[in-house]
């Protein structure tokens, strides 16, 4: 059995858990849930390469979440791994009109 990842948030990232809760508290869970299931390798995400609204996520993966019963998960959760030991997690927020990725563009000063 490997051992889990330690798990890191950025600086910042409280400003996307405030709009999550804005929107639904459970998402907040949702996310933290999210996240420490891939520290401890039980969700992978799907890697992001270049996008046409935010430049080149190369590096950066993906997952999906959202409420229980949302047929079309609305939510992205994006993280790093910036060692062999550790997940980053570096953006929260929606999909719809890629939101999530644009913040994670400006963050990066991309």
């Amino acid at each position: 059995m490997r051992p889990p990842h330690t798990l890191e948030w950025i600086d910042g990232i409280e400003t996307d858990f405030a709009a999550l809760a804005a929107l639904d508290s459970r998402l907040v869970g949702i996310a933290r849930t999210v996240a420490f299931d891939v520290a401890n390798h039980h969700r992978h995400g799907k890697a992001l390469g270049a996008r046409n609204v935010s430049g080149d996520l190369g590096g950066f993966y993906r997952l999906c979440f959202d409420v229980p019963g949302q047929r079309v998960q609305r939510f992205r959760l994006v993280y790093d791994r910036p060692d062999a030991t550790t997940i980053r997690i570096v953006s929260l927020g929606e999909r719809e009109g890629s939101s999530v990725y644009r913040a994670l563009a400006q963050r990066l000063g991309t």
